[in-house]
């Protein structure tokens, strides 16, 4: 587990991020902040820095998480005895049942990305990830710069934390699911979200990779609740 400040700058306000598989920082540049600090949390081969995380939470008066991806089961994995200092924790395409037949990506299928990954496959990945050609045409202009083994073994990684590891439910309060998400399928996602009672779920359009639609993480924070809240109130 890899800890970068995307934004610090001694605001009160701590984004922490927690990212999907096979990224870095690179491809979250163009999103800039404002009045909050974002701290991403990625490369989930070895969960070495959480003791270094809990640290920079102590020093924050006010925290949000945003969890997407990947990130959802380890948002509620690591977090789940401090969840009250996150009044507002968002689970962005994702749910705490990762690879799953139901409620996340079909283990058949993680599998066997596994056996045959490399540069033709992680390629194609980005591409069903990104859904369009606007996001992909920008995404490659910040592209993450992970070695493909690294990537090969945080899968393997994954999987087996996520299946020795029970998930962590009703932990999230917002879960946000883009309807082109052709990475975390849309219907597994909906079916968990609509079973999770102390969740406020939205349907928002886009793809598994929506970032690119908001300018700031100001932006992002306020947007993805306020789609939720106007739902839920309709």
């Amino acid at each position: 587990m890899k800890l970068h400040w995307i934004n610090k700058a001694s605001n009160t306000h701590l984004l922490v991020f927690f990212s999907g598989w096979g990224l870095d920082e690179k491809p979250f540049q163009p999103i800039t902040s404002e009045s909050v600090d974002v701290l991403m949390v990625y490369d989930y081969r070895e969960l070495d820095q959480v003791e270094e995380l809990y640290e920079i939470l102590n020093t924050y008066e006010e925290k949000t998480l945003l969890a997407w991806s990947m990130g959802v089961w380890h948002g509620s994995y690591l977090l789940q005895e401090l969840q009250e200092q996150f009044p507002v924790r968002i689970a962005l395409n994702g749910t705490p049942y990762p690879v799953h037949d139901q409620w996340g990506i079909p283990p058949l299928f993680f599998q066997r990305t596994i056996e045959v990954f490399d540069e033709e496959t992680r390629g194609k990945f980005f591409k069903r990830m990104c859904g369009d050609r606007a996001t992909m045409m920008k995404f490659v202009n910040y592209p993450p710069e992970r070695d493909l083994q690294e990537q090969r073994d945080e899968l393997i990684y994954i999987w087996q934390r996520t299946k020795e590891n029970p998930p962590v439910r009703d932990f999230y309060t917002h879960s946000i699911t883009c309807d082109r998400d052709f990475i975390f399928p849309y219907q597994s996602q909906t079916e968990y979200w609509d079973l999770a009672n102390k969740t406020f779920s939205r349907d928002i359009e886009g793809s598994h990779f929506p970032f690119y639609r908001w300018n700031t993480w100001d932006e992002m924070i306020v947007s993805l609740q306020e789609d939720i809240t106007q739902f839920n109130a309709s």
